[in-house]
């Protein structure tokens, strides 16, 4: 957790079961109500089978676990670098992980598995496991996964089978390291088929109750940030994410680029709200490129230490604290710069309600509800004063200096 972004006592946090059932505790106090949406099922196989459930038969009799920063900065991945503290950053440019699992060869009924929903099929449990290189270093790691033979049950494999081959990815132009010929790429490995139905082996999707990731360069660090709603309620939340100035300095924004255009989801079939054609569909926010790149405009996919679940914009949504809550898109698709002002869903449907910049600001009312105080989550009863830019103004007020902001609401 960064430090500089937990200047909040704990007992001022939101308390976490309000902050699951915030739009029920709204409906009550009488503020509107919201139905939540069915994401897509791509927002949520990210999440899927997290977090798992600890196994006590693969749990103890351990010194400790290796520090989760040393698990996963320290790896032998020669398809990226032979040097271990090297892999983390340079695995980021891969942007075609596996998706789909094959499993074919001398079985009965072959199959190929989304990699995603793998989780979903087998179940995750977390086992903690020794883990011991040949080159003499080792750790101990809490995996989440399931038993191969789960996997192996299901596609039958045929009375005269006796070894499982295992194949990685074949794609040089992503993985640096298999640009060498050095090597017979792609990675193979094998296991006799007694050995692979062996309880003890996992097919691991996860470490440290986490998604396992390809590579963290994006680490994920908790910020606990003031959230406040146009509606006037607010609540106090430990976000998980990485600063969006990260990902925009990796794709190098044009000299042109003024702005940051971010668009969600669009599945009117699973999503009910969105055939509804009052709102233009798909929902579109936006930021001028210097308020994307400071550092508080986060990009979320925890909260509370776990994953971001589906009714709260899994797998990636936009935090920026200063501002109403409306303008931290949830289910991120794509997102664009450019040099035009991007139109946003509820300037569209609203544009006497709803300006571009969204600043909280108690001195600008909205036409429905006034911005001078608001009501914590939890707090059925009293109401605090709204502060400047929700109390970032240190961190944001330059960079609205000689703005009119009751003229740029």
């Amino acid at each position: 957790m960064t430090k500089q972004y937990n200047q909040f006592r704990e007992n001022k946090v939101t308390p976490e079961k309000h902050f699951w059932n915030r739009r029920s505790f709204i409906q009550a106090m009488g503020l509107g109500s919201v139905s939540l949406l069915s994401l897509p099922k791509s927002a949520l196989a990210v999440q899927a089978g997290f977090p798992s459930e600890k196994n006590p038969d693969y749990n103890d009799s351990f010194d400790g676990l290796t520090k989760e920063e040393l698990v996963t900065n320290y790896n032998n991945f020669y398809e990226f670098s032979t040097d271990k503290k090297e892999v983390a950053e340079i695995v980021q440019d891969w942007n075609q992980p596996p998706e789909t699992l094959e499993v074919s060869g001398l079985v009965h009924q072959p199959q190929s598995f989304d990699a995603e929903e793998l989780a979903k099929i087998f179940g995750l449990e977390q086992r903690i496991y020794r883990f011991r290189c040949v080159e003499a270093w080792s750790m101990v790691v809490p995996w989440d996964g399931f038993p191969l033979r789960k996997l192996l049950d299901r596609v039958k494999p045929m009375g005269i089978a006796k070894y499982v081959k295992f194949t990685s990815f074949l794609d040089p132009e992503s993985a640096p390291g298999q640009q060498r010929d050095y090597y017979p790429w792609p990675y193979v490995e094998g296991l006799r088929l007694d050995e692979a139905m062996n309880d003890l082996t996992l097919m691991v999707g996860g470490v440290y109750g986490k998604p396992l990731p390809k590579q963290n360069v994006f680490s994920l660090e908790q910020r606990i940030y003031r959230f406040r709603c146009v509606e006037a309620w607010s609540m106090v939340v430990p976000w998980d994410g990485f600063p969006l100035r990260k990902l925009l300095d990796r794709v190098k924004p044009m000299g042109i680029a003024k702005y940051v255009k971010f668009t969600s989801f669009l599945d009117p079939e699973s999503a009910p709200g969105q055939q509804r054609d009052y709102y233009p569909w798909p929902y579109v926010e936006g930021l001028r490129l210097d308020e994307a790149m400071n550092d508080l405009t986060l990009m979320v996919g925890g909260v509370y230490g776990k994953p971001l679940p589906k009714q709260n914009g899994s797998p990636w949504r936009l935090i920026v604290p200063w501002k109403y809550g409306f303008k931290s898109i949830k289910s991120i698709v794509r997102i664009e710069l450019t040099d035009t002002m991007p139109t946003s869903l509820w300037m569209a449907a609203g544009p006497s309600e709803y300006g571009f910049y969204a600043n909280v600001n108690p001195e600008v009312d909205h036409p429905r509800w006034s911005q001078k105080r608001e009501r914590p989550l939890g707090n059925w009863f009293g109401k605090i004063d709204t502060l400047m830019f929700n109390g970032y103004t240190d961190q944001v007020a330059h960079l609205y200096q000689g703005m009119d902001l009751k003229r740029f609401y």
